[in-house]
């Protein structure tokens, strides 16, 4: 399993320069990453691959790439419609920022070796190439993108909630608590915090 700790380190450091994480907490946030991401992949090869419903079984279809138009919408399907839109919002401002600053650039999606939130598109790659699922430039960017925001509002609301510098997974709860919207997407990604 891939380990995202670096990119934590990178969004505390911009949200608030004195603060740290605990082992513990980059632990806890790396799983809520990987089962938030593995979540979105979910929903969108539901997307791609619609249920017979006669038979209840999955269609087989041709592998098919992960773009961020089906990220988008698996993201406004799995969570609740204001917060699915407005990380949509947010992830189509960062998308279209990058495509501002990189207008000619074909990039290989396995050699995808760009900045925060970005960096996270290539790790995203190699995590799921195991699992015969790939992602194009796009939808790498897109995904990373959603994750980050979900992370970063993650560890705001930590930093606003804690009365010391670093922050350990009981900080990480109390942030999670002081937010209705992320207390809603923690019960949809059913995951304990």
């Amino acid at each position: 399993m891939e380990n995202y700790k670096y990119y934590f380190k990178k969004i505390v450091k911009s949200l608030a320069n004195d603060y740290k994480l605990s082992k513990s907490t980059e632990r806890f946030l790396n799983l809520l990453m990987i089962e938030c991401a593995r979540q979105i992949i979910e929903k969108t090869n539901q997307l791609l691959h619609p249920v017979d419903y006669e038979t209840q079984k999955i269609q087989k279809f041709e592998p098919k790439i992960i773009t961020a138009r089906e990220v988008k919408y698996s993201t406004l399907l799995l969570f609740p419609q204001e917060i699915g839109q407005h990380y949509v919002k947010e992830a189509d401002r960062i998308t279209e920022l990058y495509q501002m600053e990189n207008p000619n650039k074909k990039v290989n999606p396995k050699k995808i070796n760009l900045n925060i939130p970005f960096a996270l598109g290539q790790i995203l790659i190699q995590n799921f190439a195991s699992r015969k699922i790939s992602f194009d430039e796009g939808g790498a960017i897109y995904l990373s993108s959603i994750l980050e925001i979900f992370i970063t509002e993650i560890l705001e609301f930590s930093i606003q909630n804690s009365s010391e510098t670093t922050l350990t997974r009981t900080s990480i709860q109390k942030g999670i608590k002081a937010d209705k919207d992320l207390s809603r997407i923690i019960k949809i990604l059913n995951v304990s915090v």
